[in-house]
């Protein structure tokens, strides 16, 4: 039985030798437990094993934690391990029953309760890491009130006490455990469950200090298991480190009988001799000065990402020069998140791997905002109680906000009217001021705008009203169950799912995508995780959905997602507490400012300074500011110690809102440990803002640091050419310079479409005529990318870039191709399978025929990645889309029939076009989606038809329609009338007639509108004859034939216009782009274009 402590001067390396004993016990068949005290002195005692052995057996590396932990999961205790969140629950129920019951005497509710519930959450868990029991707490009490303590300051520890023995109580009797408590259970529970079985070596290394209820869990193995040998290794003393490692660590294991081993033997650590003795004698106030410090540096910057961009230079340099390893380098700092943006973008511009996980908090991701900002409207929507409106803007500037499956023109026109909404408790008045407004100021006029404005004061008024009815149905007592099933009902309502998938399509990548969409998930999942909560801790019934809404905020805070995912073998960012004892050949320390290093771990308790002192003198340390500042000093000691060749520490000049900062205290430690001329040479000059990119050809630079300061210097001569540059720079050009020719002609472009007052080349406005037979044939999606956006149809069918040709070139997987597959299916084959009865002259749904079309239409798309159930979800989703569409769809053709005593049918489907005549000379080509043909009684064909173009969404889509800035549906209609005027064959049947008259232009949506709509569930927009008003459509923007004649030969010229601009060569930008808003430009060339109002309205005013 051997009981050592290697208490030993400060790099002995005393883990050379405990691993030696581990090997020599597991050669035995042995068993080994190595305890260590964080993660990186674990890989590091693991990757020495395995060198030596091959492989891990017979060893548990781990932390004390991990051990209590399995000790816990072997033990047949059958309780339940609850995190913080459901601690906080119970706290919360124990804390409002004192208080109702006047039995708290201190402690103060009504402030804030959760506040009072983490600060006694924090409390508790510091008492128990101390092995202070309820028992033990009130011996302690006891003791007070015999040494005359105030009555105020006893009865606020017996207000602790008591919430303190309750919540222990209530534990036992739900069977339920938290995780402090473990350490409690692994000191009964060891010596049953087996794991000590076989073990021979139980050792523990680089601990500077033993919470209490380690030191009784080894305490426990020592009574327990006599034979087993256990060493412990405390290399870190200094004259400095001594007291504290005395006071923490050493006295507690001599006091439990442990023999002090004062001299090993093992290899010597090769450590420069300047960070060596720099290490050994930081803190201790010696008048002996270090008169070399090579290996040392201490940098300044005037902001994190100056900061973060030298350390990147300084570490390229020694791959480069010294061909050094990244992962024998590591980046120390005590606040990884207020760095970690700016480490992941300049080592990627750098070429750096950093071996580093970025994870964010849920709740600060805006797709969580957005859903707690619904619910939290919806709470406080009560009658005659008034919205928030910034609250309410807000929502609708969301780029997640889809009420309506809002487009961004939408979403513009709700901004609109909220902002000019004086009174959202009486808000149907107070819109119809806007609407009297809007007529009283001229803009009814244009009564497509008026339509368009007057639809979305109504949609405005929908969402209000949904958020009012929603309140009526807000649980105030309920069930945990009943407000997870309300919540959920509301964030659906919002289909952010699909709003999600929307963006992906748009303009987003696929990490976007995958991010948005698993935050979402987990989202949901925190929902499932409150009702777990509450089950658990018998609090379900009778909740408020308001304090279910709190709880959903607080798991929140608590849950994360992955932003980054760093490579191994890269550069490691490392917390200072994780290095004890382990080496890397170069250490950076960031962020050396006092309050940021050392950072003193306040815990804001809800004693005063006053009662921390007092119980600190019964043996229980709270906040001891004193001891943190000492365990800090060790720390960083340690973290000096662990660079083998090289030191760099790197302090702020400056806060980020440009505030002064001062230097750590900790530098100027390491700075009076140096003579004045070593001084010279490890601080480095002071850098300002304005010259942090200042040339140094000394220096490591990316190439995009390189081109910005080569191009300074030319931009800065007025010379635009790549011969002007500074002699500075003479020896790097030449490797640049094809490609600082082409920056310095992308500099000439953007002058000239900032500055010169004319259209030019440069901004789409060409000087020869264009051939358009280098085009082929023109579209209708040509031509409405041409009305949209003439520079985008440039750039796709002129320079070919991303080219897409819908018509021809269908994914058939996508959405909408696989939709329009299914749809054309159903209705072309329907006869034969009951959708219409020819006796009955109507139109019934057969969900099995249509079942069997989306099984044909999968099939023949080629899903074979999908696995099963995922497919099956699919089509499942498909078939509940679809069949409310057909149902609709067969609804408004059976209400034809009884109003026109005729039957318009489905007849025509996909029909493929390539048209020299309608358009002549030009010739169009493409695919019409739907063609609905009126036959009469006796089954013969009027000449009547509708034309359909299926859409995902069809807002703004009559407006653009009638205006002519969406002339698809015109192109459609011309080229049917033709055809049914000459007769064409279609599926072996001749179609003709000598006077066609066209019912409808439709765009068709297949995605139902929101349920609390009062338009059609399935909308439709486009033109069409006021014969047909309230039969194909319910909306009242209806024309009579002379209009509807008169204005499609209007948008018919429009179509030539179109095409005259395009041969004359005109592709400039449009003054209004319909993809720009401030929250999204949702075009794949917006980073070529780089759309921007003001440079454009100077251009056109010249025009004019």
């Amino acid at each position: 039985m051997i009981r050592e402590l290697h208490y030993l001067p400060l790099y002995t390396n005393s883990r050379e030798q405990l691993i030696e004993h581990s090997i020599n016990a597991i050669k035995k068949g042995k068993k080994v437990i190595y305890i260590a005290p964080s993660r990186e002195v674990m890989f590091d005692v693991r990757n020495r094993v395995i060198g030596m052995l091959g492989g891990l057996m017979n060893i548990t590396i781990c932390g004390f934690d991990d051990l209590e932990m399995e000790i816990f999961e072997r033990s047949n205790n059958n309780l339940t391990v609850i995190s913080k969140d459901e601690a906080a629950i119970l706290l919360t129920r124990i804390i409002d029953k004192l208080s109702e019951d006047r039995k708290l005497q201190s402690l103060k509710v009504e402030d804030n309760l959760s506040g009072l519930v983490n600060s006694i959450y924090d409390l508790i868990k510091l008492f128990k890491r101390q092995a202070i029991t309820p028992e033990k707490f009130q011996k302690i009490i006891d003791q007070f009130k015999n040494n005359t303590v105030d009555n105020y300051t006893i009865n606020k520890f017996v207000d602790i006490y008591n919430i303190y023995e309750l919540y222990r109580r209530e534990l036992i009797s739900l069977k339920l455990t938290d995780v402090d408590d473990r350490s409690f259970i692994a000191c009964e529970e060891i010596g049953k469950c087996g794991i000590m079985d076989g073990v021979e070596e139980f050792i523990i290394d680089g601990f500077i200090n033993i919470d209490p209820i380690n030191v009784s869990l080894i305490k426990t193995i020592m009574e327990s298991f006599s034979e087993i040998n256990l060493r412990c290794s405390v290399p870190f003393r200094t004259d400095s480190t001594e007291a504290f490692l005395e006071e923490n660590i050493v006295k507690d294991l001599l006091g439990l009988g442990f023999i002090e081993k004062e001299q090993i033997s093992t290899s010597e650590l090769l450590i420069d001799p300047s960070i060596r003795v720099l290490s050994q004698g930081l803190f201790n106030l010696s008048t002996e000065r270090i008169s070399k410090g090579e290996s040392i540096a201490i940098l300044n910057a005037p902001c994190i990402e100056d900061e973060v961009r030298q350390t990147a230079r300084e570490i390229k340099k020694l791959v480069m020069e010294e061909k050094e390893s990244l992962e024998n380098i590591a980046i120390v700092v005590n606040d990884a998140e207020q760095y970690e943006d700016y480490m992941i973008e300049v080592f990627k511009e750098l070429g750096i791997k950093l071996d580093y996980i970025q994870n964010k908090s849920i709740s600060s991701h805006p797709i969580f905002r957005l859903v707690i900002e619904i619910l939290h409207l919806v709470e406080q929507a009560e009658a005659n109680n008034f919205i928030d409106k910034e609250k309410f803007v807000d929502i609708i500037l969301s780029p997640y906000f889809n009420f309506y499956q809002s487009s961004k023109e939408t979403a513009k026109e709700y901004l609109y009217v909220v902002k000019n909404l004086k009174d959202t408790v009486n808000y149907e008045a107070s819109l119809e001021k806007i609407i009297n407004n809007i007529k009283s100021t001229g803009e009814s006029k244009d009564m497509v705008e008026y339509e368009f404005k007057l639809e979305t004061i109504t949609q405005v008024k929908e969402i209000i009203n949904f958020f009012y009815k929603s309140n009526n149905d807000f649980p105030r007592e309920a069930i945990a169950k009943e407000c997870f099933e309300f919540c959920i009902k509301i964030i659906d309502s919002f289909m952010i799912a699909q709003k999600i998938k929307d963006l992906y399509k748009e303009k987003c990548d696929i990490m976007f995508y995958r991010e948005n969409i698993e935050v979402y998930r987990q989202i949901l999942n925190i929902f499932e995780r409150a009702n777990e909560i509450l089950a658990l801790t018998k609090t379900d019934e009778n909740i408020s959905c308001s304090r279910y809404i709190e709880l959903i905020e607080n798991i929140a805070n608590s849950a994360h997602y992955t932003v980054f995912s760093g490579a191994n073998g890269g550069v490691k960012v490392i917390e200072p507490d994780l290095l004890r004892g382990v080496n890397f050949d170069f250490i950076f320390v960031l962020g050396l400012n006092e309050g940021a290093y050392p950072k003193l771990n306040q815990k804001h308790l809800i004693l005063s300074s006053v009662e921390l002192e007092l119980i600190r003198n019964y043996g229980i340390r709270l906040e001891d500011l004193d001891w943190e500042l000492q365990r800090e000093k060790v720390r960083f000691i340690l973290t000096c110690s662990s660079a083998v060749k090289g030191l760099y520490l790197s302090y702020r000049t400056a806060e980020e809102d440009g505030g002064y900062m001062i230097k750590s205290g900790f530098l100027d430690e390491v700075q009076s440990a140096f003579s004045e001329t070593a001084i010279e040479n490890i601080v480095k000059p002071k850098i300002a803002m304005r010259n942090r990119f200042d040339f140094n050809s000394k220096a490591v630079w990316s190439p995009n640091e390189l081109n910005k300061n080569i191009l300074k210097g030319i931009w800065q001569e007025r010379d635009y050419n790549v011969s002007c540059v500074s002699q500075n720079y003479n020896s790097l050009v030449e490797e640049h310079k094809q490609n600082l020719g082409v920056i310095i002609q992308l500099g000439k472009i953007e002058h000239s479409r900032d500055y010169y007052k004319k259209y030019n080349e440069f901004d789409g406005r060409l000087s020869n005529e264009i051939d358009l037979n280098s085009l082929g044939h023109f579209s209708a999606s040509k031509i409405n990318t041409y009305k949209k956006c003439p520079f985008k149809f440039y750039l796709q069918n002129m320079l070919k870039l991303n080219n897409f040709e819908e018509e021809e070139d269908l994914d058939p997987r996508s959405r909408g191709t696989l939709i329009h597959s299914i749809l054309e299916m159903y209705y072309r084959c329907g006869d034969s399978n009951g959708i219409y009865d020819a006796e009955t002259e109507k139109y019934a749904v057969n969900e099995e025929w249509l079942r069997n079309c989306i099984d044909k239409a999968i099939a023949k798309a080629g899903f074979t990645s999908l696995n099963d159930f995922v497919l099956k979800q699919y089509c499942e989703e498909l078939f509940n889309k679809l069949g409310s569409f057909v149902e609709k769809d067969s609804q408004m053709l059976n209400n034809y029939k009884s109003q026109k005593n005729a039957i318009l049918r489905p007849y025509i489907f996909e029909l493929g076009f390539k048209d020299s005549e309608s358009f002549a000379p030009y010739t169009f080509k493409g695919f019409i989606d739907r063609i609905d043909l009126e036959f009469n009684n006796d089954g013969k064909f009027t000449g009547n038809f509708v034309i359909y173009d299926y859409k995902g969404s069809v807002d703004s889509k009559f407006k653009d329609s009638v205006t002519g800035k969406d002339l698809q549906l015109t192109i459609y209609y011309f080229i049917i009338m033709r055809l049914l005027k000459e007769g064409f064959e279609y599926e072996k049947q001749w179609i003709k007639h000598d006077n066609p008259k066209c019912l409808g232009l439709f765009y068709y949506s297949y995605k139902d509108k929101h349920v609390t709509a009062k338009i059609d569930d399935y909308s439709k927009e486009g033109m069409y004859l006021d014969v047909c008003q309230d039969i194909l459509t319910h909306k009242r923007d209806s024309m009579n034939k002379l209009s509807f004649d008169t204005l499609i030969q209007l948008l018919s010229s429009k179509i030539y216009e179109a095409i005259k601009n395009i041969e004359s060569g005109n592709f400039t930008l449009p003054f209004e782009c319909s993809s720009y808003d401030n929250e999204f430009i949702s075009c794949e060339f917006s980073h070529i274009c780089r759309y921007n109002e003001q440079r454009l309205e100077i251009k056109i005013k010249e025009v004019e």
